[in-house]
């Protein structure tokens, strides 16, 4: 009796010991798919804040202001109270456009360019902060086919509702000082 006891016992170990193997060995491969996933992922992610960002910039180096203005983060653009008029939004189409007229005519300012002179603004790196949820554009500045680099800046984008927005941390402090002169 003590031998059957004893040989219950031991096949119910191995049992166990086979079992919990198989668990172990399924988390680890489901580990692996969910790694592999996260990577793909954010590889995905970073392909689409690429893309967005090489679209912005096309948009800058035409000048087409207007059209620039719909990559920014929609908090910033959404009408407000009363009644949704323009001087309640944060960062209004007009204020906007005054803002980049005026970055851009800094930038030629400071490095003793013509008004007629056209900068070249091309993207540098990308990254994401997986965190935060967060991109970083390095963009540089040229000199108009001369490639002689004048302006490196960065731009701040968050993903919100399945699509990357351009959103410095500062922007409705910036929208709103220089929009004091529209007002």
């Amino acid at each position: 009796m003590l031998i059957k006891t004893q040989r219950s016992k031991s096949v119910f170990f191995i049992l166990l010991i086979c079992v919990t193997s198989m668990v172990a060995t399924l988390n680890c491969s489901q580990t692996g798919t969910d790694s592999k996933n996260s990577i793909t992922k954010s590889s995905e992610s970073l392909v689409s804040l690429e893309s967005r960002v090489k679209e912005s910039i096309a948009y800058i180096n035409s000048e087409n202001w207007i059209e620039l203005h719909e990559y920014q983060n929609p908090k910033l653009r959404e009408q407000r109270f009363p009644f949704g008029l323009e001087i309640a939004q944060p960062c209004s189409q007009e204020t906007f456009i005054y803002n980049m007229v005026s970055v851009t005519e800094k930038i030629k300012s400071k490095n003793n360019l013509p008004e007629q002179m056209k900068l070249d603004f091309q993207l540098d790196t990308i990254s994401i902060d997986s965190v935060t949820n967060t991109g970083k554009a390095v963009i540089n500045t040229y000199i108009d086919n001369e490639k002689t680099l004048i302006f490196r800046f960065e731009q701040r984008w968050v993903y919100r509702e399945n699509q990357w927005w351009h959103h410095e941390e500062n922007m409705q402090k910036t929208c709103e000082e220089l929009g004091k002169d529209l007002n």
